[in-house]
């Protein structure tokens, strides 16, 4: 058999490698490689990659419950943004409020006859119903004192001392007031204790207050007269007990004319 020669078989093999697609050249036998006098050590192989830990689950919290006093607060309509510009205006318009007002009148007749009746209550009752003395309320102080000058003496004198002398107007409805005298409850008289100014403002008190009586007739628009410009009529200091009708009715009088009641 005839023997190929080596070039030709080295072409043989570079032709197959086109052919298949094999890369590179075939190896040569081992006496080629012995005879380039060195032998091709293997390339060590590439160490692995290193595995990167794995990043821990985070696990999410459920979130909280909201109490119920948050939550209300949340839902709560807000306050409109207006409402603070009328918040602001407010103390303004108090001044301006408060200026157009007018200062009630201090220390008028009727507190300062409630205020001195208080000496009075013990025997008539706080409200008038009466107590060991006679009853002002229900018409009762009118019926029996009809008009302011009566009613002021028998403040001044009180009831008569003997029991049985009649009193107030003769006409009053249901009889004439008989006097019970001292130890039947009679009144005493307090021309001697109270200055003639607070007897005027007792009697407007009791009535106003008890009596009823409207504030504008003129016997009562005499008495605050009387009052507040006693000296202009001449008032003394005090009534004293034995004072009649008709000395006080004189200075009523005198009131009423300057009025022009």
């Amino acid at each position: 058999m005839t023997e190929v020669p080596e070039h030709l078989l080295q072409k043989a093999r570079e032709a197959r490698a086109r052919l298949t697609g094999e890369g590179g050249d075939a190896p040569t036998d081992s006496g080629a490689t012995s005879s380039a006098g060195s032998s091709v050590e293997k390339a060590p192989a590439a160490a692995p990659a290193p595995v990167a830990a794995a990043a821990p689950a985070v696990v999410e919290k459920a979130p909280e419950p909201v109490p119920p006093f948050v939550q209300a607060a949340l839902d709560r309509k807000k306050v409109p943004s207006w409402a603070f510009f009328i918040v602001m205006l407010l103390p303004i318009w108090g001044f301006f409020y408060v200026g157009t007002l007018e200062a009630p009148a201090k220390g008028g007749v009727f507190e300062a006859g409630a205020s001195v009746y208080g000496s009075c209550a013990g025997c008539h009752g706080a409200g008038g119903a009466g107590g060991t003395g006679r009853p002002l309320t229900g018409g009762e102080v009118i019926a029996t004192f009809p008009d302011a000058a009566s009613h002021v003496w028998w403040v001044v004198n009180g009831s008569p001392t003997n029991a049985g002398t009649p009193f107030g107007d003769p006409a009053r409805a249901g009889g004439q007031r008989v006097a019970l005298g001292f130890n039947g409850g009679g009144m005493p008289g307090f021309g001697d204790s109270l200055t003639a100014v607070e007897i005027l403002e007792v009697v407007y008190y009791e009535r106003v207050e008890h009596g009823g009586q409207d504030t504008g007739e003129p016997d009562l628009v005499a008495l605050e007269e009387l009052i507040e410009a006693g000296e202009l009529f001449e008032l003394p200091e005090s009534f004293a007990e034995g004072t009649t009708i008709e000395e006080i009715q004189e200075f009523i009088n005198k009131a009423i004319e300057e009025l022009g009641l």
